[in-house]
């Protein structure tokens, strides 16, 4: 490890002392990035308000095998995630807060993880700069917060990574056990990934080193795959008995397969398509990242670890590039490992400009908001228009000035040149951070979640039926306290549907019926589906 002994050898040495505060700083720091102000917005739709309907509608039935949503059978992912957030909603009460403490509380195991295995191949300064870029940066920071499978992936891939180094470094049975326990959780959470990527970096150490017994013996290890078995199979058997093999095809089929080889809800994209997300998700790092890539060609085979960090990331960048499904919080199952190299080799980043620039185009984004928003809504559709009709209230002063605030701290560490450069970088992710937390996601709910929360009140308080017609929002559902079937309406219930769907209810339902809407705006309506009475009866 020649590379590894010189980046570390260049790390600043601190007393004992010194080492425990700057600990302390960086847990304080990642604690906050991940669990600061967690239940303080409603849930979003699509993910989020999927995730808590599927795990009350669990509790509810008290089917703890398999899951639905709004009352049809969910096939999208496995249990464990479900699991978390059904104990976390019996303990502390239904709240966006219990659902994604799962997911923030994994996050954070995500990063001792890695902090740990940052810490045994390097020294404890790499490791601490590791988890500070890797908490503050924006992919990460908002799939921790979220209530949603992907943070819990992240710990599951990292745990079982770190077991296939420490099985290439010991040859100990025992990491070849804990690697195959971390990937049974894996796919526990969301299926067969969480096998595919260890799997192919477990295969490229042995090519790199030609050490195949090694590697079948692990393989084919019998405790490991008792283990294995042991962790899943009950599950399997259990949602065998209560879905049949209808979930083994749904989730297989249609959610792994299917989404590798066709695109899904739209989520297309090309060969590509990460070369563009990857400095997006990894703001406000992204210059940083495009100081390290040039280095995978001198150092890929330079020892084990860099060939295991460059593996894992090449793996998984590939992997999603050649699948037909694209969403950007893919690629940040192999962003671990650039982490890492970054926080390896931050003593080579020199003073620039150019690295901030990033930042500065984000943040600026961000400020313009207020007037790119009715730009947006001028060249979109009737739902779009609907949608932004009404921006009273989204851009309050507390957005200025935590906008303005984020660019203090980006002038900060631009001008003031008496710290390393990574440092500054890191106070830039600090400020992205609040300005994401603290002003970009509460407007993006104010416009975008607020109305469907005040549409499932108003459900709520009329105590009639409800269907969702041809609009799939299942936060609805959460807040109208009940599951609402995806539909046509009947004379006597509630249809909650887009704005832009209204011309297509009016389509289905009898000249006799009466449409009365009881909640307008957000490019969301209530309507009360009513026999008419008379010629007056209102429509929209």
């Amino acid at each position: 490890m020649a590379i590894a002994s010189k980046v570390v050898d260049a790390a600043p040495r601190l007393s004992a002392r010194g080492e425990g505060q700057r600990r302390l700083l960086v847990a304080t720091l990642v604690l906050c990035s991940f669990v600061l102000g967690l239940g303080g917005l409603p849930l979003f739709d699509l993910d989020e308000g999927a995730f808590a309907q599927a795990t009350l509608e669990m509790l509810d039935s008290g089917q703890f095998a398999a899951t639905t949503l709004n009352g049809e059978p969910r096939f999208d992912k496995p249990i464990l995630s479900y699991w978390l957030q059904a104990l976390s909603v019996s303990v502390l009460g239904v709240s966006e807060w219990a659902f994604r403490l799962p997911s923030a509380l994994a996050a954070l195991g995500w990063m001792f993880l890695l902090w740990r295995l940052v810490r045994t191949h390097t020294d404890t300064a790499t490791a601490d700069v590791t988890v500070l870029v890797a908490a503050t940066t924006l992919g990460v920071s908002l799939i921790a917060r979220a209530a949603i499978a992907d943070a819990l992936l992240n710990l599951c891939i990292v745990g079982a990574m770190a077991s296939v180094l420490a099985y290439a470094d010991t040859s100990r049975r025992r990491h070849v056990v804990t690697a195959f326990a971390w990937m049974a959780l894996g796919t526990l959470t969301k299926g067969p990934v969480a096998i595919v990527l260890p799997l192919a970096v477990s295969v490229l150490l042995a090519a790199k080193e030609r050490r195949w017994g090694d590697w079948l013996r692990a393989a084919f290890d019998p405790l490991a795959w008792g283990v294995f078995l042991l962790l899943l199979t009950p599950w399997l058997w259990a949602v065998y008995q209560a879905q049949g093999a209808a979930f083994f095809a749904g989730f297989l089929g249609e959610h792994n397969l299917g989404r590798f080889t066709g695109t899904m809800h739209g989520h297309g994209g090309s060969l590509f398509y990460y070369v563009l997300v990857l400095p997006l998700v990894l703001l406000p790092y992204s210059g940083w990242l495009l100081r390290i890539l040039p280095r995978a060609r001198t150092t890929l085979l330079a020892d084990r670890w860099h060939c295991f960090l460059w593996s894992w990331f090449a793996v998984t960048f590939l992997l999603f590039s050649l699948s037909a499904t694209q969403l950007p919080h893919y690629v940040l199952y192999g962003a671990s490992p650039l982490f890492a190299l970054m926080a390896m080799y931050r003593a080579h980043l020199k003073s620039g400009g150019w690295a901030f620039l990033p930042a500065a185009a984000f943040f600026a984004v961000v400020a313009v908001l207020p007037w790119l928003l009715p730009v947006f809504a001028a060249h979109g559709g009737a739902y779009e228009q609907a949608l932004l009709a009404d921006l009273t209230g989204v851009f309050p002063l507390s957005y200025c000035l935590t906008v303005g605030l984020a660019w203090a701290m980006l002038l900060l560490a631009v001008f003031v040149r008496r710290y390393p450069l990574w440092q500054r970088l890191v106070l830039v992710g600090c400020a992205q951070a609040l300005v994401v937390t603290g002003a970009l996601l509460p407007a993006v709910a104010q416009v975008r979640q607020v109305p469907v929360q005040q549409a499932a009140s108003v459900a709520a308080a009329s105590a009639r039926p409800v269907v969702a017609f041809r609009t799939n929002f299942p936060s609805f559902s959460v807040y109208y306290g009940a599951p609402t079937p995806r539909r046509a309406p009947h004379i006597g219930e509630l249809a909650f549907l887009r704005i832009d769907r209204l011309e297509a209810l009016r389509a289905v339902v009898p000249e006799s019926v009466a449409l009365q809407p009881l909640f307008l705006g957000g490019g969301v309506a209530l309507i009360a589906i009513n026999a008419r009475e008379g010629a007056n009866a209102a429509r929209p």
